[in-house]
């Protein structure tokens, strides 16, 4: 989809980060494009659309060296994104600051901005941020009756709903919402499958869960509190939805708890995410797809990378930890090609 309407190359985020906390989807991100050696600006959408405010905490933040004490202790607790960044800056900023940025924190794609700009920071590197604004319907708000309101910018948390609650495959509701080539891929895509869901994994990762004999605080983000309430829920639930809902709570959002099963279905470990931080973050850079520009960028990306540029007619020798890396985003496309497969119709 991206390619036909103007993208030139599309590259995968390595699985342990896009799976991720945002602080780690953040920083998968930005390192992948900075590996490259060929990015020159990062631009994200954003509430706010002003990357003078964006910037001024992310400045704030890295300006203190008790940050990512403070919000590594907070996300240990469950708390969420926008919750860690609001103790953070409760406890750096001084009153009058801390209420001018309180509302910037409180969005979410402010939330990773902040999140882009502190990464951009942390690896030094020399990508220059920009923001527009986000226009139309809000990115958490997935609500139908919205979706008309605001020039007809749905987000896209309202348009997988509705793609989900369609019946026969059939998403014309949706129609408007989409350019014309993404609308007809889509049905494309469609036409022998239904969309899957999270709960299609849910015989998987129940198989995980009763094989695995260690502890669950083993996978990424899993905290002590949370792997007591999955091992006692899993076995009363009959959905990852039902166990989601049956462990998410004022503190621990649906999504942050969707994100730790999805980290024990695929194995995502506490001590192997953190390995790779402490070498490259993203090991190699994976391409999804091109266009006729989008190859002869590819071919100076090849030359100028950091880190292996992966092809499907392209061999390239991989380090023991890119192979580890890779591992990871294999199983979760073997996973995904396999429940395709059963539900073919």
């Amino acid at each position: 989809m991206a390619i036909a309407e103007g993208a030139d190359i599309v590259f995968e985020i390595p699985a342990c980060f896009a799976t991720g906390s945002l602080d780690d989807f953040a920083l998968g991100s930005v390192s992948l494009l900075d590996s490259l050696g060929l990015v020159s600006h990062l631009l994200f959408g954003s509430e706010s659309g002003n990357i003078d405010t964006i910037s001024c905490i992310s400045q704030a933040m890295m300006a203190d060296e008790k940050s990512f004490s403070i919000i590594r202790s907070s996300m240990k607790t469950g708390l969420s994104a926008a919750d860690c960044q609001e103790t953070c800056l409760s406890a750096i900023l001084d009153k009058k600051l801390y209420a001018d940025c309180l509302g910037a924190v409180n969005q979410p794609n402010n939330i990773l901005g902040i999140l882009y700009l502190n990464a951009l920071s942390r690896i030094q590197s020399s990508i220059v941020p920009a923001t527009n604004p986000r226009i139309g319907q809000a990115y958490l708000d997935d609500s139908h009756s919205n979706m008309n309101r605001e020039n007809n910018f749905a987000s896209a948390t309202a348009i997988r709903k509705q793609i989900h609650q369609s019946t026969n495959n059939s998403i014309s509701s949706v129609m408007k919402y989409l350019p014309s080539q993404s609308y007809q891929i889509l049905i494309n895509s469609l036409r022998n499958q239904r969309p899957l869901s999270e709960n299609d994994f849910w015989e998987s990762l129940c198989e995980k869960l009763s094989e695995y004999s260690g502890p669950l605080t083993d996978f990424r983000l899993v905290t002590p509190a949370l792997a007591d309430k999955i091992a006692q829920g899993w076995q009363k639930c009959d959905s990852w939805t039902s166990l989601v809902d049956h462990i998410s709570s004022n503190r621990i959002s649906p999504a942050r708890v969707s994100r730790c099963l999805v980290h024990i279905l695929l194995g995502i470990r506490d001590d192997v995410v953190d390995n790779f931080v402490e070498s490259k973050i993203c090991c190699f850079a994976k391409v999804l797809s091109t266009s006729a520009k989008g190859n002869l960028l590819l071919e100076r990306i090849c030359s100028t990378s950091s880190i292996p540029v992966l092809c499907n007619d392209r061999d390239v020798a991989l380090s023991p930890i890119a192979k580890s890396q890779l591992s990871i985003d294999l199983a979760a496309d073997k996973l995904y090609a396999d429940r395709r497969t059963c539900d073919k119709v």
